[in-house]
């Protein structure tokens, strides 16, 4: 049986056919129409400054349905560092010198590869805040004042 054979003969048998066609060809062509435009920039973004790092975050454009996702650059507009494809993903931790001043952009980007304009934050680490005290080499640390006669395990007594 040829192609033609299975195509129906008059316009009303083809009627439902030529329907779900259009519908079909909309729904995959209404996407694409509404992509093509460059998507909304994200809002709101926030630095906090972490140990030799920082917490970049932000808030969804209003039109969110068209964001696929955030692009990161560093230091310029131009400088591509990362690309996050969760668009409900929206934080960004850089590692960064202490006290140290950096530019960072994020834009939203669309499925067909758009991106919004670029928003600037300026993020800054704080010193590596992670301090080690006392200990010498591995010995075990001693116990705090008054508690030397206390008896150890579980089968102490209670002194009267």
């Amino acid at each position: 049986m040829s192609i033609y054979q299975a195509l129906p003969s008059t316009y009303e048998a083809a009627q439902p056919l030529l329907q779900r066609a259009l519908q079909e060809t909309a729904a995959s062509v209404l996407p694409l129409v509404s992509s093509r435009r460059r998507p909304d920039p994200p809002r709101n973004l926030i630095s906090q400054p972490g140990s030799l790092e920082a917490l970049i975050t932000w808030n969804a454009p209003i039109k969110f349905n068209e964001v696929a996702g955030w692009r990161i650059y560093r230091d310029n507009e131009g400088n591509l560092v990362d690309t996050i494809l969760d668009p409900n993903s929206r934080q960004y931790r850089p590692k960064l010198p202490a006290n140290t001043a950096t530019a960072f952009y994020v834009s939203a980007i669309n499925n067909a590869g758009l991106e919004s304009i670029k928003v600037q934050i300026i993020a800054k680490a704080n010193t590596d805040q992670m301090v080690l005290t006392g200990g010498t080499g591995g010995t075990a640390p001693s116990p705090p004042p008054g508690y030397g006669d206390e008896p150890t395990g579980g089968r102490g007594f209670l002194r009267q």
